[in-house]
């Protein structure tokens, strides 16, 4: 079971882009976190010269750990709510994704605040055909 949305970052502390990576947003792609687990074992291992930062980030993890698409409502299909609409008490009764989306929020804000270089964001999903 995933504890937290980030699931892991990787650096030299050398100057370059910082890439974000979101995997998981549906429960049922775990491609893009197997993905993620490999990439940073790998960085890990080789140490290869790095220029910037790669962070993952898992997105509906109460979805994940059901094994479901999603519990609630799709999880890509909340992104341009308000911000009210998305923070647990913001709305009458928030939906399960509502709530996944203000925990990753939380913990992406802070990252994305620290940022003093490019941010490229990738979006990973899993093909079902």
């Amino acid at each position: 079971m995933i504890q937290k949305h980030m699931l892991g970052s990787y650096t030299q502390d050398l100057p370059g882009p910082q890439i974000l990576c979101m995997t998981g947003m549906h429960g049922n792609e775990n491609a893009g976190i197997i993905a993620a687990q490999r990439v940073l074992k790998s960085l890990e291992t080789i140490q290869t010269p790095y220029y910037g930062s790669i962070t993952f980030f898992a997105g509906n993890l109460t979805a994940l750990e059901k094994h479901q698409r999603y519990i609630d409502i799709d999880f890509n299909r909340i992104w341009s709510f308000p911000e009210k609409d998305v923070v647990p008490g913001g709305n009458s009764s928030p939906k399960s994704e509502e709530i996944e989306l203000r925990r990753l929020l939380d913990e992406i804000n802070p990252f994305l605040a620290s940022s003093q270089n490019s941010m490229y964001v990738i979006d990973l999903h899993t093909s079902s055909s």
